[in-house]
């Protein structure tokens, strides 16, 4: 018999080197984030793993995957009490593992033999894992994705893909109901995608992101949460606060680049956006990473839907939350305006990944055209684009910026003559996006005139008549 000292814990183990039980203090009064090792004897064999004693929890770093039993000792401050059991919370936090939270019956054998027998079984579904789509609509070269995919690889954690109809967006007087109706068909495509290859589903959610969030993440059960990097300043306040939020409700956040070339944290502060010259000294100081294929992506089924919730919105007309049943608006529903007028068109340019790929493949196949194009040199009013009509396939991520610069570099390596150069060739547009990306991400003020260090904000005389040109003063009258 040993004497118990406070509260402590102590695991008893048959020792293989002396017949007698020794005990073996797991977790007592150490300093936070201390590392313990200590033994335990499950099924007659002797295992070692190692126990981190957090904020008073126990914790380890050994996965333990089903029902198992274990012998053990406990000693309480009664040491006297040994008659019937008790319920301990044990709680696994893993740094590259889902979350496991287990519920320990322990059931007194005999406290004279010092031993006990612990039953360890799933109390409740491992922590599931949430990806929130954004601008990268697309399966392929999806960093964050992939990355979501492969946190659930070897367990039975859900992989929920999101998409939230933003209020900041939806429904404004400045929305465009091509832009809407390209979203809609590209969040289709991406959806037809989930199910035919991976038994999946996007789900549709509507409401301010925080106030989502604030809800789903116990509602769900989830414990990492995945997405795209974002350069916009109220993308990037958004993301701060959706941060901010996971990291109350102790949920771990992922962010991975995907809709620029590089990672815009990457470049250095001597990497200026004053002009392209100046950006490209930096730009050309490493090479584009390969893209990732889609057969890299294995992408879990979804087994079960997760449950609906409503949260309360300004409006009564607004329904936020989550329903199966909602699924994706109708145009007229998240653009105002003139959007009934284009219910029954058919656009030319339809969105979605397939879509934009195959555009893509069709450009990459004029050579000629790829290997001597010059911004310049395009005629905006054509009646068929003399451009390649990707910047909206671009802009939503349909198509990866780093799979359209490999492509256009593998036509330019096969090339026997002079091709164009940046900024007037095809490398060059893309260069000009990736810079516009990071001026955007450095100033906080980059949509607005007042305020912004980038910009000359000069009076508009024109609107109150007062040009110098009587032509325009005349016309700006009518």
């Amino acid at each position: 018999m040993f004497t118990p000292v406070g509260s402590q814990q102590w695991v008893g183990v048959p020792s293989p080197w002396n017949s007698k039980t020794r005990a073996r203090p797991v977790a007592s009064r150490v300093n936070s984030g201390r590392r313990m090792h200590s033994s335990v004897c499950l099924h007659g064999r002797l295992h070692t793993t190692q126990m981190i004693c957090l904020h008073g929890r126990l914790h380890t770093t050994q996965m333990i995957m089903s029902s198992l039993q274990a012998t053990v000792m406990t000693s309480f401050d009664d040491p006297s009490d040994n008659s019937g059991r008790c319920d301990v919370e044990f709680r696994s936090d893993f740094s590259r593992l889902p979350i496991f939270i287990f519920s320990i019956r322990v059931n007194f054998i005999s406290f004279r033999e010092q031993f006990c027998t612990i039953e360890m079984t799933t109390s409740s579904a491992q922590k599931n894992v949430l990806h929130w789509f954004r601008n990268g609509l697309r399966l392929s070269d999806n960093l964050p994705l992939l990355h979501a995919a492969e946190k659930v690889v070897g367990s039975n954690a859900q992989l929920y893909p999101i998409f939230i109809f933003d209020p900041e967006f939806v429904n404004q007087p400045s929305s465009s109901p091509h832009g809407f109706q390209f979203l809609i068909d590209s969040l289709q495509d991406l959806d037809v995608q989930l199910r035919s290859k991976f038994q999946s589903q996007l789900l549709i959610l509507h409401g301010p992101p925080p106030l989502l969030f604030d809800t789903l993440l116990s509602q769900w059960n989830i414990g990492h949460v995945y997405f795209e990097q974002a350069s916009e300043p109220y993308a990037r306040t958004r993301d701060r606060n959706v941060r901010e939020l996971c990291s109350r409700h102790d949920v771990s956040v992922h962010v991975a680049p995907g809709h620029t070339l590089f990672d815009l944290e990457t470049y250095d502060a001597s990497t200026s956006c004053s002009s392209f010259s100046a950006f490209s000294k930096g730009f050309y100081k490493r090479k584009v990473p390969p893209p990732i294929p889609l057969s890299d992506l294995s992408l879990p089924p979804l087994v079960e839907l997760p449950p609906s919730f409503a949260i309360d919105s300004k409006s009564s007309s607004n329904h936020w939350g989550y329903s199966p049943s909602q699924g994706l608006p109708a145009l007229d529903h998240v653009c105002s305006g003139e959007a009934s007028s284009f219910s029954e068109c058919v656009f030319a340019f339809p969105g979605g990944e397939t879509e934009g790929l195959r555009r893509m493949a069709n450009i990459l196949a004029r050579e000629t055209y790829v290997q001597h194009f010059e911004k310049p040199k395009t005629s905006p009013t054509s009646l068929e684009a003399s451009t390649t009509v990707l910047s909206p396939y671009l802009r939503f991520g349909c198509v990866s910026a780093r799979v359209f610069w490999m492509g256009i570099q593998r036509v330019l390596d096969g090339a026997h003559a002079r091709v164009s150069r940046p900024p007037v060739s095809l490398h060059g547009q893309l260069m000009f996006r990736e810079m516009f990306h990071l001026a955007a991400s450095r100033n906080p003020n980059f949509h607005h005139i007042e305020d912004n260090p980038e910009v000359r904000n000069i009076p508009n005389t024109c609107g109150r008549g007062n040009s110098a040109r009587p032509d325009i003063r005349s016309s700006m009258r009518l």
